[in-house]
């Protein structure tokens, strides 16, 4: 959190509000469904709940009845409380919630609940700023500390006055939400038109024209050439290195386009797993994950790489260019293919055989030269606008940042100075 001079009284947070740290009862799910009820409607919240509303907490895919609460020694946190993870990868989302429907919460998370001197939604206001990743302690598993909450300090500006600046908060942030909703319907928009371009290569015009679909293992150099990366301990998180050969993973492959994103091995672990190995050309497909397969094709990495495990490289015939099968995996046609193959418990996956299986719609190759052309205009122009939505993002970031700054120093008035001071806070990187 950015060090503001406070125009007003500061407090510890225990002394201005109670912090709460959630409870599991043992074998929760199956206590609840050994004794069946139908007044079960106290929302017992969850890590994962905070996914249903970007700022609110009402929804809960778990209800307890109001007197089961003792009986499982559960505290119901009252409306009006702030909520936010305090263990686990899930501290690291940053994510607050302003509890709308009273309910308790587990113990994966905390709540704060606010006393007579503090107005819930400036609690939440100022809970945004905070940072929660400076606050766990040196543990293997990220977990916040209840004392570290309670020892926070928090500006006490009385009631009427805390309602005045969120009330001008929620104004200028209502206007900079609409702005940022209006920069994600762009790229919906432009994910559209991508998906309509290749839709009319690879289904409208695959299906007119009559081209025959070929597995992706038979535009293959080898047998060989479609392989996955090294599973378990074969490739560990103790082989990885601060240079040596790049691994690369289920990060670096996005729809269509190769992320840099590095991790590497040592050569001498690289030349044992070299059977792995993948290179510039090569096409890699993600067989994990909800939007499988996603396929990239591998830039010049500067020197030996392997794949890791769930991607896939493919080495394709001379005659085959690598971007016709890229585009083809982000074709709705034949993500709905995959989605219908996958397989496994937990994470779901296409896995090597699936990817081998791939139906790739194959015309002709001087007309496929024609439409990839085609195609990567379209492309070029899509990640322009991306590159452009995501500078707008960044900046509305900045803003936010500094909206808050403006609020919690005392210099929003309501007035049109509110936009330079925002903008001074922007440039001098609040």
């Amino acid at each position: 959190m950015t060090q503001t001079a406070y125009p007003w009284p500061v407090r510890r947070l225990q002394d201005v509000a109670a912090v709460r740290a959630g409870r599991t009862p043992s074998k929760l799910e199956a206590w609840l469904a050994d004794r069946p009820r139908d007044d079960r409607t106290v929302p017992f919240y969850k890590v994962g709940d905070m996914n249903a509303h970007a700022s609110e907490l009402k929804l809960a895919r778990t209800y307890v009845a109001p007197d089961e609460l003792a009986t499982l020694g559960l505290e119901e946190i009252p409306v009006g409380s702030s909520v936010f993870p305090k263990v686990g990868g899930a501290v690291l989302t940053n994510k607050k919630r302003l509890v709308t429907a009273p309910g308790a919460v587990d113990l994966n998370t905390m709540a704060i609940v606010p006393g007579e001197a503090l107005e819930p939604r400036f609690l939440r206001a100022w809970l945004e700023r905070l940072d929660l990743r400076t606050l766990v302690d040196g543990s293997v598993l990220p977990q916040i500390p209840k004392s570290r909450i309670q020892a926070l300090l928090i500006p006490v500006p009385g009631v009427s006055e805390q309602r005045r600046i969120v009330d001008l908060l929620e104004d200028h942030l209502s206007r900079l939400d609409a702005g940022t909703s209006l920069l994600s319907a762009a790229e919906r928009r432009s994910e559209a038109w991508m998906q309509a371009v290749v839709r009319d290569v690879y289904s409208t015009r695959a299906r007119t024209e009559r081209w025959p679909v070929v597995a992706l293992e038979d535009l293959a150099t080898t047998p060989r050439a479609i392989v996955d990366g090294p599973f378990g301990s074969k490739l560990a998180s103790r082989h990885y290195a601060d240079d040596g050969a790049r691994v690369v993973r289920l990060q670096n492959i996005g729809n269509g386009v190769f992320r840099q994103a590095d991790a590497f091995i040592s050569l001498e672990r690289y030349e044992e797993l070299a059977g792995h190995g993948v290179r510039q050309g090569d096409v890699v497909v993600a067989s994990l994950g909800d939007d499988a397969p996603r396929a990239a094709v591998v830039p010049d990495l500067g020197g030996p790489a392997i794949v890791k495990a769930d991607c896939i490289r493919v080495r394709l015939d001379d005659g085959i260019q690598p971007e016709w099968v890229v585009w083809a995996c982000t074709s709705r046609e034949l993500k709905t293919w995959a989605a219908n193959r996958m397989h496994g418990v937990g994470r779901q996956r296409l896995g090597l055989a699936g990817i081998r299986k791939l139906p790739i719609p194959l015309g002709p190759a001087e007309l496929r030269s024609r439409l990839l052309a085609h195609v990567a205009e379209q492309a070029s122009a899509a990640e322009r606008l991306r590159a452009a939505i995501e500078r707008e993002r960044t900046h509305a970031a900045a803003m936010r940042r500094a909206i808050l700054e403006a609020a919690f120093s005392g210099r929003l008035t309501g007035r049109n100075a509110d936009t330079e001071i925002v903008e001074e806070l922007v440039a001098a990187g609040a």
